[in-house]
């Protein structure tokens, strides 16, 4: 349920004081004795805009009885000369008798509104909506024919609508509905993420236009598609790049259902073809069917040689065969990429993989070189890297007297990074250095206090002590509580308390740059609580205590996954403040034996409990071993429990660096530097101490429980 603007809710008051009386749905009114004052036309026409606009506003949100009076109310007292307020009230007149089961009277009102001449006239309703509800009118009294008749004129005449998404599955394959219509409405379907609508248009295309259903593993099925398409059906072939690309992409479970089809088009002279084999090969990936990719990479780069995306199919070239440690056949084409694409966007990750092949094959010397040209590029990650791996070089060359030289290099310019602390682990020296602050108040801590002198921040205090932290937050911004405080960190401190360390985190890291690399002094204090705030105070510290969690920890993930905007909805779907997306918030659901219900996510303290939950698993999953556990959560446990199986051998900065997925490997870097941070920060001497030593062990060990398979 979304909200209006809100100065339609002031003017709808503000006409209400008029003296308009509010009858019960179905009464007579009585006009208000200063109904006379609105004489002028301009002045009804307003009265009676401002009435229409909140009838709409409580249809939408589902009070009909309410939209129904102020309905009445404004054709009683300001019949407007507005030329789309007639179909405007007949077509809410309409909607709120079919709201409250009265579809004859909808039937009368709703064809009142198509037929009046002032229909296409006004921005809504529009047509496709007065044709839907007179449809679900006659289908509510009883009347499919007559029901059909109109989904059948809604899906000829607006094809693109939204609404046509609910429709079309349940229409029978009547020739008014035409494949381009269908593929009309699933790409419509598409774009509003209604994808399994869009898959069952699709499908209905293929089955009508090969006579069977889809089994896209069915040889048969097989042979009368490609035949199919050797006949130049242009519509038939786009709906079948469609489908195999909504399974490859949008519908990532059945993505083994993708290569059937995208292969046929990709085989054929389909103008798609080209778009089909790129997916194709990238479907063969995300299965790990790799002899299949490289084949479709190859036969991609012979038949697209001017083809934008060329780039990558020599690069895969070589990292397919990486990601399987085959490091002397990778060689090749990574260096082929180098070389005719020395910027391109993926010459960084070429370059370091050619850098890490030759490490892996023992030629530290060749690798040395590559590593030094990283280091020259900067950057506290692929300088970083380059630089700690060139120092790993020199030691397994035996020129220890230069390993150490780029360690300590490495130790003071990236401090508090993932590369500067192994780099510190690598000199034996204590991983952090000593802390000389006092660690700052905790937004709650300050708030209360503050809070003793102003009321504002009192009620600000109050509600967040309630846990009711969606008000708390409307609170603070109906109140601009922002500025409240004079000083500065304080006013830092209470945004924080009250979950909005979203604004105040970006700016920081604008204006942060390197003093976040060296320990806080009083001048820098400020920009490391901007840049590792604790928001969400209460309900981080509830949820950690809960599940014997550290807070930070919680935090520290926050910062990557959503950069504290409770709000935030990636294009996966992952939800909140923690990103946790449908599918897993429901198995956390059933793990901790509680109702499930969709939207929950969204909600900050569930979100951020779920979160707790799944954190603490997957820490005992892998026996306590925290880099592990923090991989998962990106990656899933089933995953990690793959590469502990491949790499447990390795020490562990080579294990980091062996992880195949990109995403997952940066991410476990940055929270480790994250969440070194937080602990310098905050944590007790003890607790710093210990936890940045399970941050960063020797090796990991081979072992898990096996408990978490998500």
């Amino acid at each position: 349920m979304g909200y209006r603007p809100t100065c339609w809710i002031a003017a709808y008051l503000s006409v209400l004081a008029l003296g308009l009386p509010s009858p019960a749905l179905g009464q007579q009114p009585h006009p208000p004795d200063d109904a006379a004052d609105l004489e002028l036309p301009r002045e009804r026409d307003l009265a009676c805009a401002i009435l229409l606009e909140a009838s709409w506003d409580q249809l939408t949100e589902g009070d009909q009885e309410q939209a129904a009076r102020t309905l009445q109310q404004a054709r009683t007292y300001y019949p407007c000369d507005r030329v789309s307020a007639e179909v405007e009230w007949a077509y809410l007149s309409g909607r709120t008798a079919l709201l409250a089961g009265d579809p004859t009277t909808a039937i009368t009102e709703l064809d009142r509104a198509r037929s009046s001449p002032s229909a296409a006239v006004g921005e809504r309703p529009s047509q496709a909506e007065i044709l839907y509800y007179l449809g679900l009118a006659h289908q509510v009294a009883g009347q499919p024919e007559e029901a059909r008749s109109w989904y059948l004129q809604l899906v000829a005449r607006y094809p693109a609508d939204t609404r046509v998404a609910l429709l079309l599955p349940f229409l029978p394959q009547a020739a008014a509905v035409t494949p381009q219509q269908r593929l009309d409405a699933a790409l419509h379907a598409v774009q509003s993420h209604n994808y399994s609508a869009a898959e069952r248009f699709l499908q209905a295309i293929l089955a009508q236009a090969l006579g069977r259903p889809v089994e896209p593993h069915d040889p048969e099925f097989q042979e009368v598609l490609a035949a199919t398409l050797q006949d130049g059906d242009r519509i038939l072939g786009e709906a079948i790049y469609q489908l195999g690309y909504l399974w490859y992409y949008w519908l990532r479970a059945k993505n083994d259902q993708a290569p059937p089809l995208l292969a046929a088009v990709a085989h054929s002279d389909h103008p798609r073809r080209a778009d089909a084999s790129y997916f194709l090969a990238r479907s063969y990936m995300r299965s790990e069917e790799y002899e299949a990719a490289l084949d479709t990479w190859n036969r991609f780069a012979q038949r697209f040689p001017r083809d934008n995306r060329l780039h990558e199919a020599i690069y895969y070239s070589g990292w397919l065969y990486l990601d399987r440690e085959q490091f002397e056949r990778s060689l090749p084409g990574l260096e082929a990429y180098l070389e005719r694409f020395p910027r391109g966007e993926r010459a960084d990750r070429a370059q370091w993989y050619v850098g890490w092949a030759n490490f892996r094959l023992g030629r530290f010397a060749e690798a040395r070189r590559v590593f030094h040209r990283m280091a020259g590029r900067g950057g506290y990650l692929l300088g970083a890297k380059g630089q700690y791996w060139e120092a790993r070089c020199f030691l397994e060359e035996g020129s220890s007297e230069q390993a150490e030289q780029t360690f300590r290099s490495v130790a003071d310019r990236y401090a508090f990074t993932y590369y500067g602390l192994l780099a510190r682990q690598r000199l034996g020296e204590p991983l952090v250095p000593p802390r000389e602050h006092t660690p700052p108040l905790s937004p709650i801590s300050r708030l209360e206090e503050l809070a003793r002198s102003d009321r504002r921040l009192a009620t600000l205090s109050g509600l967040l002590e309630r846990n009711l932290v969606h008000r708390a937050r409307r609170f603070y911004d109906a109140r601009n509580l922002g500025r409240r405080p004079t000083d500065r960190l304080d006013q830092l401190l209470v945004r924080q308390a009250a979950g909005d360390a979203y604004r105040g985190w970006r700016e920081a890291r604008r204006e942060a740059g390197g003093s976040l690399r060296r320990p806080p002094t009083s001048r820098t204090l400020r920009d490391w609580v901007v840049s590792y705030p604790r928001p969400f105070t209460r309900s981080v510290v509830a949820a950690a205590a809960e599940f014997d969690l550290d807070p930070l920890w919680i935090w520290s993930h926050m910062q990557i996954e959503s950069h504290y905007n409770h709000t935030f909805v990636s294009y996966a779907d992952a939800m909140g403040l923690m990103q946790i997306i449908p599918k897993t918030g429901q198995l956390i659901a059933e793990a901790l034996g509680e109702p499930y219900a969709e939207g929950m996510l969204m909600d900050p303290v569930v979100n951020l409990r779920y979160a707790a939950w799944y954190l603490r698993a997957l820490e005992e999953e892998f026996s306590g071993q925290l880099p592990l556990a923090i991989t998962a959560y990106n990656s899933g446990a089933y995953s990690m429990q793959r590469w502990v199986d491949q790499n447990a051998d390795l020490e562990f900065d080579a294990f980091i660096e062996e992880i195949p997925y990109d995403q997952s490997r940066e991410y476990v870097k940055r929270v480790i530097g994250i969440y070194v941070h937080y602990l310098y920060l905050y944590a007790d001497d003890q607790t710093l101490e210990s936890t940045v030593a399970r941050l960063l062990p020797a090796r990991i060990e081979p072992s898990y429980r096996r408990q978490v398979t998500w």
